[in-house]
């Protein structure tokens, strides 16, 4: 999923084939975040929530982001989500990846999602309130 302010053309050089680093068999399904007013730039572009500021602390997110908007997107995601399993046939068979908000909405979809999923990818994201780790259902790498 995009970063702020970008679509998911903006990563699709990624998955062509001189530069594909996932297998040939791979589906690969790049999702833009609708276009939205972003409080923070002051204008209409893809965001998958409202963001007020760029300080987002944990304990007092909720304040600086559109927390409906959230909600209402992560829901969208499950239900792709939904489909693509129904397809693949095992929720196990099934990745996520995101950038900034892309990366908490991502988090936040795999983390409330009913089954466990293969993996989740997030680059510059961040846990939004709701979402709850379980166990240790994936390895975490920090740098």
């Amino acid at each position: 999923m995009n970063d702020l302010g970008e679509s998911a053309t903006a990563s699709l050089s990624m998955f062509t084939p001189s530069h594909r680093w996932v297998k040939d068999s791979t589906k690969v399904i790049l999702m833009s975040a609708p276009v939205s007013y972003v409080t923070l730039l002051n204008s209409f572009t893809h965001s998958w929530f409202d963001m007020k500021t760029i300080n987002l602390k944990y304990e007092t997110i909720l304040d600086s982001i559109g927390s409906s908007e959230v909600y209402i997107n992560a829901e969208l995601i499950r239900s792709l989500m939904d489909l693509e399993i129904a397809i693949l046939g095992d929720s196990k068979k099934l990745f996520l990846g995101g950038t900034f908000p892309g990366g908490a909405m991502t988090s936040l979809a795999a983390y409330t999602y009913k089954e466990e999923i293969g993996g989740l990818v997030s680059f510059s994201g961040f846990m939004l309130p709701g979402t709850e780790v379980r166990g240790e259902d994936f390895p975490t790498i920090y740098e």
